[in-house]
This record gives structure tokens, sequence and C-alpha cells, in this order.
């Protein structure tokens, strides 16, 4: 997405929302189990979730109303001050929302990071908005009623609006 908005020609079009989280040991020992929990927006579709890449070896799982987790066993992930530069660990993957997902609906998103048997740590919360693709220019015929066509250029999605109501029946056709 861009600046948090994604329209409707994005996801037509094959493209996924991507997530990418990472995470630091900062305590001061060394961390032999680290689980990513990502408990999904009831507008995402958890059957489409593709781990991209990740820092090291991982057990993913799936469960209950669209929980994700990467769980990193026998990890040794050294604490930051023993070791800076390898304590940091990443998971990158892709969703696609669901087809029934309404334009305007916002998906915010964050992680719960366990290092251990400790408390999680929660990552920052991403936001991303469905809105309809915005075209440069519109057709605009002004004859019988008024009616105006928009995005232009589109991938196939694109609004239809009358500027007064339809008086009896009517038909659109579209070539």
């Amino acid at each position: 997405s861009q600046n948090g908005y994604v329209t409707t020609e994005d996801f037509l079009a094959g493209d996924t929302l991507t997530y990418l989280i990472r995470f630091q040991n900062t305590g001061n020992d060394t961390a032999f189990t680290v689980i990513v929990r990502d408990t999904l927006s009831q507008w995402l579709d958890p059957v489409t979730v593709v781990t991209e890449a990740a820092s090291n070896a991982y057990q993913f799982t799936l469960s209950g109303h669209g929980v994700l987790e990467w769980r990193f066993n026998n990890l040794l992930l050294p604490d930051s001050t023993t070791n800076e530069a390898a304590s940091h660990g990443f998971i990158k993957y892709r969703i696609m929302p669901r087809d029934t997902m309404p334009v305007g609906t916002t998906i915010l998103n964050n992680a719960d990071i366990y290092f251990d048997f400790n408390a999680p740590v929660i990552t920052n919360e991403t936001a991303s908005t469905l809105t309809l693709p915005v075209g440069n220019k519109e057709i605009v015929y002004k004859g019988i009623g008024g009616i105006r066509v928009f995005p232009n250029p589109n991938k196939g999605v694109f609004t239809i609006q009358f500027n007064q109501p339809m008086k009896g029946n009517g038909m659109v056709s579209i070539y």
C-alpha cells in the first residue's frame, strides 16, 4: 500500500498487503525460543498467507480465527549488548483481503513477540484503508440527465454516477 491506502484495482491486479515484522533481543541473555503471533483482522483471508522471508528457520501454524504463529525454536538469539548485529530477526509475509471487504474499511494490524517465557512485546500498529482508485480524468456526458464515469483510465473497476435520478427504465451499455 502507499501512504496506508490501497485500491480495489490493486487487489484485482493481484497485489497483496505485505507485512514486515522485525524483532530484537534487548534483554540480558540469549533467547532460545522466539514466537511471533499475529491475530488477523476479520477482513484478511488467512488462507492466502505466504511467508516470503524470515531471518531463521521457523515452524508456522494457523489456528483459530486467523491467528498466525511463527515459532523459532533453538534460535539462540544473542542479546543486543553481547552481539548487537546478531540480536535481530524478522518475518515478511503477504496476504489478500477478503472479497467482501467494503470500500472505506481500515485494516489495523500488529503482532505480539514472545522471547522465551517473557511477556509479549507488542509491535506498532499499521493501518491500511481500502479506497476507490483515483484516475486522472473522468468521462462526463452532459446529455439526458448527465453521467460521470471515473476513474479514467481504470482496470475494470469504476463508478458510474447519474447526476439526477432515473425515471422509468434505463440501460447502460459498456464497450
